[in-house]
């Protein structure tokens, strides 16, 4: 049987609405956060929200915090480099407990075993194995958008 909507082509379709662009941006902020800051800076900082233009950054301590204060027109260069100017105008800084991100009001469902399915074989690339936020915050976009297509099938 041939799959009638391939995972690969909701994720794009949903990416590219006005409504999930700016979500499609903090996936890719976060997912490339060690890109952008550097391995040894990322092990100890990581974003939690993205919010008018200020990204929050929680450090593991104020040592970090600070040096990083230091860093942070170069971070929002690199950043405008890969998602455009504006998206990231300030950085904020703070020590904080490296929480995961919120999923910035993402609905969630469970999925059938034939979604699961879909989902897994679309996530078991190799460019998301070692980014378990990326792959997280992916299947919560997966299961909002089945939401948002049972809801619209009700109508």
């Amino acid at each position: 049987m041939t799959d009638p909507w391939p995972i690969e082509r909701v994720f794009e379709d949903a990416l590219k609405s006005q409504r999930l662009g700016r979500l499609h941006r903090r996936l890719r902020l976060f997912g490339e956060w060690a890109r952008i800051v550097g391995e040894s800076n990322a092990r100890m900082c990581r974003p939690c929200s993205l919010r008018a233009g200020t990204l929050l950054v929680e450090c593991e301590d104020s040592t970090w915090a600070d040096k990083l204060k230091y860093m942070e027109e170069p971070f929002v260069e690199r950043i405008a480099e890969m998602l455009g100017p504006g998206i990231v105008r300030r950085i904020r800084f703070v020590v904080g407990s490296r929480r995961a991100p919120r999923r910035a009001g993402i609905e969630r469902v469970p999925l059938s075993a034939d979604e699961e399915a879909r989902l897994a074989r679309a996530l078991d690339r190799p460019g998301l194995a070692d980014k378990p936020e990326l792959r997280e915050d992916l299947r919560s976009l997966y299961e909002h958008l089945v939401a948002r297509r049972s809801r619209a099938n009700r109508r």
